[in-house]
């Protein structure tokens, strides 16, 4: 597995509560040894943020401290010390102040980790069009695809939260338990249909590198486009969980690279949804990809998503479509809670 970038700093926070570690040591490339300190658990819950952890007008989940209340309110486990909230800082820019608020937000122990996604990597073009999103949003949705899996403190089972979400109803589980007892490799909570002018390609490039799958899985990705309006289906990547070994098999490793070798993320604005979406069908056994929804949710200034029926057959049900708004609470689009799938509810 290569490192490239695994950790480039790690800060200790000892002083702050709630941060219990033990030593690490990871290694990259070039041999160089960067002494990391992380909490050995199986589970981890992950989000990516910021020096500014506000976000002012998004009414729903103003806030990365509202996202972490909404893990205190509707997230219940055993013992809270098993789960850590791990923090990807993507600018070191945090100061002391607002990181004592994170933790006193927070349900679980919160360790906080430097990483610099929004950097150029040695997967980047030289230059890259302005298309779409600017040049950061292209390097989160590169992090989230390849250079998130490359981190080498990851546990076994990891749940990725944005800031701008938040859990409204009690989960009906702990859905780590959930995907140990039914061996799963990923899990999704909601989908959407990507626009024909955010694919650009991406097609085409799957057909033409379809990878090393081996898996029992019937259908054809390229089924995942719809062929009159040149959408796409996909799993929302704002909540979803990860059995980080399954990511890191050669056969996946190969194929993001082939990804990142295409400079798709960068020329056409492939983001993580439709890639995540892409390596799930093509990578992984039916039986190892599950919908996990029965909870009600919220992100950024999409329409509320309400908890899916226990007993409704996905196979049948019809999508249902809710509206999505801007800042100012214009209507501009709507998104797709379900979509008929092979994959199974957790």
């Amino acid at each position: 597995m290569r490192l490239t970038r695994a950790i480039q700093q790690q800060e200790n926070w000892n002083s702050l509560p709630g941060w219990n570690v033990t030593s690490l040591t990871t290694k990259e490339e070039d041999g160089n040894q960067i002494e990391t300190q992380v909490k050995e658990h199986q589970d981890a819950i992950v989000y990516l943020t910021g020096p500014d952890i506000y976000r002012p007008g998004r009414k729903q989940c103003p806030t990365l401290l509202h996202s972490l209340s909404s893990l205190a309110r509707h997230f219940s486990v055993p013992d809270p010390t098993s789960v850590p909230v791990v923090m990807i800082l993507s600018d070191a820019n945090l100061d002391n102040r607002t990181r004592a608020k994170i933790v006193q937000a927070s349900p679980f122990p919160v360790q906080f980790h430097l990483d610099v996604p929004f950097s150029k990597t040695e997967d980047e073009p030289d230059e890259i069009p302005v298309t779409h999103e600017d040049v950061a949003y292209k390097r989160m949705c590169a992090f989230w695809f390849k250079y998130f899996f490359e981190l080498g403190f990851l546990p076994n089972y990891v749940m990725r939260m944005d800031t701008d979400s938040c859990i409204t109803s009690d989960l009906p589980s702990n859905p780590f338990e959930a995907m140990r007892e039914r061996k799963l490799d990923y899990m999704w909570y909601s989908t959407f249909h990507e626009p024909a002018n955010m694919i650009v390609d991406l097609k085409n490039f799957t057909e033409s590198h379809p990878g090393n799958p081996n898996t029992d899985h019937a259908n054809d990705p390229s089924l995942l486009f719809d062929t009159g309006n040149g959408n796409m289906r996909v799993f929302s990547t704002n909540l979803e969980w990860f059995f980080i070994p399954a990511f890191r098999r050669p056969e996946v490793v190969e194929w993001k690279q082939q990804v990142m070798d295409s400079n798709g993320i960068y020329n056409h604005r492939w983001g993580d949804a439709p890639l995540r979406t892409l390596e799930a069908t093509k990578f992984f056994n039916t039986s190892a990809v599950a919908r996990y929804c029965d909870f009600a949710y919220t992100h950024s200034v999409w329409a509320p998503f309400l908890p899916c029926d226990p007993n409704e057959d996905i196979h049948q049900s019809p999508a249902r479509k809710g509206q999505i708004k801007n800042e100012n609470g214009t209507i501009v689009g709507s998104i797709t809670y379900g979509w008929e799938t092979i994959l199974k509810r957790a």
